[in-house]
């Protein structure tokens, strides 16, 4: 938002990017990859990695299953936003005169990686909700919401001892 401007093309009005200075620009591509990609990245792995080894040492029959959800959160974040970023990086390249590329392949290569990476704003949640039996059991075609319902129905919100042991304060 700092570095854009608006500039009218052909087909109507075009917000581009106005770097004052190459310094500028590189900053803007290096501080995105570094707070946006790898700090998230290496947080989601320390932390996933963490929840892994607690989940192998418990006694939970579905453990295999709970690392293999934990272990494709991972990679989904790393295999959606990783070309975005390699593609960042490139620019960054471009900008310095180390790597070249014609502008149309550039256009291609940031519209890819770029729905690629917002992507993951969906697939994500429907990783949760496919990897997760607690979350499939609840799904229409697993008569889940019939249960679901039928628990809630059971539970008033006058009687406080219905809910004991499900809500810690």
């Amino acid at each position: 938002m700092i570095f854009s401007e608006t500039v009218d093309g052909p087909d109507g009005v075009f917000c581009v990017p106005n770097y004052n200075s190459m310094f500028m620009e590189l900053f803007g591509y290096f501080s995105q990859i570094i707070l946006f990609f790898l700090l998230p990245f290496l947080v989601i792995v320390f932390c996933h990695t963490r929840m892994g080894f607690a989940i192998l040492q418990s006694r939970i029959r579905s453990r295999n299953h709970a690392v293999c959800v934990i272990l494709s959160i991972a990679v989904g974040f790393f295999m959606c936003w990783a070309p975005y970023n390699i593609f960042l990086f490139l620019l960054s390249l471009r900008s310095l005169g180390v790597f070249a590329l014609r502008e149309s392949i550039w256009e291609i290569i940031y519209c890819i990686t770029h729905v690629l990476a917002y992507s993951h704003c969906c697939l994500n949640p429907l990783v949760h909700i496919f990897g997760g039996k607690k979350f499939r059991n609840f799904l229409p075609w697993s008569r889940g919401f019939r249960r679901l319902s039928q628990r809630f129905s059971t539970q008033t919100f006058s009687n406080p001892s219905s809910f004991s042991g499900q809500f810690h304060l």
